[in-house]
């Protein structure tokens, strides 16, 4: 694991999502191929990864509030 994906396991943790819960975080800069952390289990119990395909809608907002506000205590 990269030294960024450790850093954004660490904001993961952070913002309280368990290890056993489902999240994928992605993030690109510059031009560079995105870096993706994904955890957890799907429905089927199967692990998650990156490619797994989920229904979204509101929930990446959350993970982006979270970010946010940390980044403003900082």
């Amino acid at each position: 694991m990269s030294q960024l994906q450790q850093r954004m396991a660490a904001l993961v943790d952070e913002a309280g999502y368990r290890r056993d819960e489902p999240i994928v975080v992605g993030m690109q800069h510059g031009g560079r191929p995105p870096i993706l952390l994904a955890q957890g289990l799907t429905l089927n119990g199967e692990p998650l990864g990156a490619t797994t395909l989920a229904y979204m809608a509101s929930l990446s907002k959350q993970m982006t509030a979270a970010c946010a506000a940390q980044l403003a205590q900082r």
